[in-house]
């Protein structure tokens, strides 16, 4: 029996609090339950290690089941939803960026013509439609006189 108390393992789950971790032998569990959980290290491919796996537990009880899968595929499915919230995120703020980029773009459309038109028109009254003020009260007293 051993106990490893490292502070960055888990067992089950990244999200879950570390807990120091107690390794025993199965002879040693009163209620060994039905399924067990081994890790098996080794340089051969993942169908050779199911075959002797499954040998071996054969000769032993061949009411036994087993199910192999390889580490990488176990932890890709781990983090499968945290990747999947990053691609989201990134998705997001990527059409953030392209919406603001579209209003700044509209709001530089109309204000660039409006101050190029002020800018005109204080140097060029004329072409403009302005009208001199003179001929502006000769208007404004005939409407008012119709009126």
């Amino acid at each position: 029996m051993g106990q490893i108390t490292w502070n960055d393992t888990t067992s089950v789950d990244l999200r879950e609090p570390f807990q120091p971790i107690v390794y025993r032998a199965a002879a040693q569990e009163r209620d060994p339950g039905t399924d067990l959980r081994v890790v098996l290290r080794s340089g051969l491919s993942l169908t050779g290690v199911r075959s002797a796996v499954t040998k071996i537990a054969a000769r032993h009880s061949p009411e036994i089941t087993l199910s192999c899968r390889a580490f990488p595929t176990m932890v890709r499915e781990t983090l499968l939803r945290d990747r999947l919230m990053a691609t989201l995120s990134g998705f997001f703020g990527v059409l953030a960026i392209l919406l603001a980029s579209i209003g700044l773009y509209g709001v530089m459309a109309t204000w660039w013509p409006v101050a190029e038109a002020r800018s005109a028109s204080a140097w060029r009254s004329e072409p403009l439609g302005s009208v001199p003020p003179a001929e502006f009260e000769a208007r404004y007293y005939e409407q008012a006189a119709v009126a």
